[in-house]
């Protein structure tokens, strides 16, 4: 054999990686991704949370304005759902009628949370459905909120946004209308 055919063999066969090299990359790939899995359900859990609030911050500025623009109270219902099978389930739902049941979902019907916007009735609600596991607590008189028209004032309460791991926001809403979300766990809000 030429000395020439022996080199070019030899750097065939250097090419690659050896059965070592390739369960040594597997085997620190499979640490890193045990590692980051339970950081991302954390991450996805408190994001969760972080939603909620900014959806229902979001309900209560459109209900403030709706309210001042129609010249009309509007309220924002709860509606916490404990029987069995629904632990945990709830509802908000805006309507100039202050027992609107947010558990319907025909707007056309008399008694869901649904408002006439140029010409036809929309359903204004928010569910626990797009918020797995965030469950809510609040203390509003009468389960409820109600937009006053003349200067946008209403009834004094507090929201308590929880995840399963003890992530959680409040959020206060004073006489004045105004709101404010504090957690002690949650970064990107001051601490209550």
């Amino acid at each position: 054999m030429s000395q020439a055919n022996t080199s070019t063999r030899h750097n065939i066969m250097a090419k690659g990686f050896t059965l070592i090299e390739l369960l040594v990359t597997v085997a620190i790939l499979g640490i890193t991704l045990s590692m980051a899995v339970p950081a991302m359900g954390t991450f996805v859990e408190k994001n969760r949370v972080r939603g909620v609030v900014e959806t229902l911050v979001s309900e209560f500025q459109f209900a403030r304005t709706e309210a001042i623009k129609r010249n009309a109270s509007l309220s924002l219902t709860f509606s916490e759902n404990s029987g069995e099978g629904s632990a945990g389930t709830w509802c908000i739902g805006l309507d100039e009628n202050p027992g609107c049941n947010c558990n319907i979902t025909d707007a056309q019907d008399i008694t869901a949370c649904a408002l006439m916007t140029a010409g036809s009735n929309v359903l204004k609600t928010v569910t626990s459905d797009s918020f797995e596991k965030v469950s809510l607590l609040q203390n509003f008189a009468g389960n409820r909120v109600t937009f006053n028209p003349v200067r946008g004032t209403v009834n004094a309460g507090t929201m308590t946004f929880q995840s399963p791991n003890g992530f959680l926001i409040q959020v206060q809403m004073s006489v004045l209308g105004r709101i404010h979300a504090c957690s002690d766990n949650v970064v990107g809000y001051p601490e209550c």
